[in-house]
């Protein structure tokens, strides 16, 4: 999970209740940073897992099991 919060801007990371505490403060004190962070994960989503990517990878792994 850290990997893809790190990738795609948008989520955070954290170890402990006192952390995720200090998170979920920081996205409800600053509204607009929530909605950037949450654009950034819904795009990198849609991106990576979204059907076009998806069927891009299968048909790739196709090219290569059929050569």
């Amino acid at each position: 999970m850290r990997d893809h919060c790190e990738t795609s801007g948008g989520g955070l990371c954290f170890s402990s209740y006192e952390e995720y505490r200090d998170a979920v403060d920081g996205l409800l004190a600053d509204p607009a940073e929530a909605a950037r962070m949450g654009a950034r994960g819904r795009d990198y989503v849609l991106d990576e897992y979204g059907w076009p990517a998806v069927s891009a990878r299968f048909a790739a792994v196709m090219e290569r099991l059929a050569a």
